[in-house]
């Protein structure tokens, strides 16, 4: 549909919204709108209220840790403040492969999680609850502290591949992939808490995550290579494409876009050198996958470049 814009006083442009939507959503007087522009677009959307507490229930009876994990963090992502837990006192752990008292394991998991306490707790439910507003404009700091945190893990990374150091490849194939996943359910967070926010910025963070379990499979298998020269090689180009997504996504200039494109050849070059009998090659390749889609993800929020190439707009 089409509206005609008139003027009011000397500089305000003023637009009428169409009845049928407003009846629809219960839009009146008074009312206030998130307004946000999206290149030639403006989109409308109703101010949620997120004052009210979101609840839900688990019942997590009779399943193996790695439930809990993935059932609370859902839930945490999913925006809820407030998850109550039904669950036996000893649980499954698929990781140790013993049985282990389930308040170790829910512990765990609120500490992985920004804001996630444990409440209340019993040997038959716990109560989880996110203390603190989550607000919109914590977003963008979190993302950039994302790809600083894979930044380092690559670079801690490969000096450890270098130095054939299996302990240090182990312990940031832990400590430092938890790190990025957490920062990455805080951005969901926001995002759920905030619908007006684009849907294709969970995408970008949902690549981010996979960024990072994708080095700590290199990781693991660099610590069988009886030969680090290969992968290391690959994975200096891996960083360099990863450090050119970081600089295309922010400030998408043309310049920076070849660049991009120039770092993923060279890192197919390695890639496509290796070792017949290499185990990285296919881990390798899914990072360089994972960087095209981030970039692809992050460049839809952009407005059009100028011809003059001097303008970017960070998404």
């Amino acid at each position: 549909m089409r509206r005609r814009v008139i003027k009011l006083a000397e500089k305000t442009l003023v637009m009428s919204l169409p009845a049928r939507w407003t009846r629809r959503w219960g839009i009146a007087k008074g009312h206030e709108l998130e307004v946000e522009e999206l290149g030639h677009r403006l989109v409308l959307s109703q101010v949620q209220d997120t004052t009210q507490p979101l609840n839900t229930e688990l019942n997590l009876e009779g399943t193996d840790s790695s439930l809990f994990r993935i059932s609370i963090s859902a839930a945490y992502r999913a925006g809820y403040d407030e998850i109550v837990v039904r669950h036996r006192p000893r649980v499954f752990d698929v990781r140790t492969q013993k049985t282990i008292p389930t308040a170790r394991v829910l512990a765990e998991i609120a500490t992985q999680r920004i804001g996630l306490e444990l409440v209340e707790q019993s040997s038959h439910a716990t109560t989880l609850r996110a203390l603190g507003e989550v607000k919109r404009d914590e977003l963008e700091p979190t993302k950039r502290r994302i790809f600083h945190a894979i930044a380092s893990l690559g670079k801690d990374g490969l000096e450890a591949v270098m130095n054939r150091d299996k302990e240090l490849l182990m312990s940031l194939a832990t400590s430092e992939d938890a790190r990025v996943n957490r920062l990455v359910d805080f951005c969901l967070r926001v995002i759920a808490k905030h619908p007006e926010i684009p849907a294709h910025q969970q995408q970008v963070l949902l690549s981010l995550e996979e960024l990072g379990d994708s080095y700590v499979r290199l990781f693991k298998l660099a610590a069988h290579e009886k030969n680090p020269v290969p992968l290391a090689r690959a994975l200096k180009a891996l960083n360099e494409l990863f450090a050119s997504l970081h600089a295309a996504c922010y400030t998408p200039l043309p310049s920076k876009l070849q660049a991009f494109s120039r770092a993923k050849n060279a890192a197919w070059r390695y890639i496509k050198s290796a070792p017949k009998n290499a185990l990285w090659p296919e881990a390798a390749r899914r990072t360089i996958e994972l960087c095209n889609e981030a970039l692809t993800c992050g460049l839809v929020t952009h407005t059009p470049i100028p011809a003059n190439g001097k303008s970017a707009k960070e998404f």
